[in-house]
């Protein structure tokens, strides 16, 4: 009888990580969520699925408290990211109100040193002592770097997918990117395991009841933008059409059962990822951009065809 495929979710007590459990359990993996925290389910309620994972408690930023967890896994999805550095989590999940989100985030700005240093990659803070809370180098760069450093000591784990993004959002410091690009070129160095790197825009669900709306605000935009051809200015990842979270959590256990899928995955469009070599799509939609490629139809990632813009049709 063939062991089942193990694997460990780092932030699989998260927005994206449960459903990337859940996705996983579905598909016959033996899951292990690490998590600082325990889950946190609506009503209290955790669903069937959640029974079937093992959630530990470990310090994401430490891998000597997960050793244990990595020596069995075969593949790890690093699911762990912050949107802003305060307690964004309270706006979304809708503990905090919206007004009093941007009236941190103002605050955030208001901080800063200077309007020419914030956010650039080459002037990334150094945060003081008295700094409260995590911080984009630490969560987005440093730790998914140590958690890939020591996932590359193990011959059994063939696959690290890091969860990045597709763009900077507006009133978002750019260094919440930015050090995900640079996680995202470490990793490329790292030859023991395949890398891939997801990078969807927003992600919405109906548990988070914040990003409903959110999403229909990105979609106008996204559309405008694509009216565009995507020049609008400072959009950002607001020009992105969202995705539904549970869309990027199929993607990230099929990009660890498809060998040829490495490298960054770019969002394009609604239920859509793109790559130069493969794209992940869920429906048929049509595409205008200058080098495409026409899909052979399987069920999530396809080898392309590469076509010229004269031959792009509705499919």
């Amino acid at each position: 009888m063939t062991a089942p495929r193990q694997l460990l979710v780092i932030g699989g007590s998260g927005f994206l990580g449960s459903q990337i459990c859940r996705v996983a359990v579905d598909r016959g993996y033996a899951v292990t969520s690490l998590s600082r925290s325990p889950p946190k389910w609506m009503n209290n309620t955790p669903p069937s699925w959640a029974s079937k994972i093992n959630y530990v408690q470990g310090d994401v930023c430490d891998p000597s408290t997960y050793k244990a967890h990595l020596a069995k896994s075969t593949a790890v999805v690093y699911s762990v990211g912050i949107l802003f550095e305060s307690d964004y989590k309270g706006y979304v999940n809708g503990q905090k109100g919206l007004l009093c989100g941007l009236k941190d985030a103002v605050s955030y700005f208001a901080g800063s040193a200077s309007p020419l240093s914030r956010g650039h990659p080459s002037a990334a803070r150094t945060p003081s002592p008295a700094q409260q809370g995590p911080t984009y180098e630490l969560l987005h760069r440093d730790a998914a770097l140590a958690a890939a450093k020591a996932a590359s000591e193990h011959t059994d784990i063939k696959t690290f997918v890091y969860i990045s993004a597709a763009e900077c959002f507006p009133t978002v410091p750019a260094r919440y990117i930015t050090t995900k690009r640079e996680a995202e070129a470490e990793l490329a160095k790292i030859t023991s395991f395949r890398s891939v790197y997801l990078r969807p825009g927003f992600m919405f669900d109906t548990s988070r009841k914040i990003s409903i709306p959110l999403a229909g605000v990105f979609t106008a935009v996204s559309s405008l933008n694509q009216l565009a051809k995507g020049v609008l200015p400072l959009v950002g990842g607001a020009g992105v059409k969202p995705l539904e979270v549970a869309d990027v959590a199929e993607a990230a256990v099929q990009a660890i059962e498809d060998e040829d899928v490495k490298g960054a995955v770019d969002k394009l469009g609604k239920q859509m990822l793109f790559i130069p070599q493969f794209r992940c799509v869920r429906r048929k939609i049509p595409v205008h951009f200058h080098h495409v490629h026409i899909i052979k139809h399987t069920p999530f990632f396809v080898e392309p065809e590469t076509i010229t813009p004269n031959k792009i049709t509705n499919r």
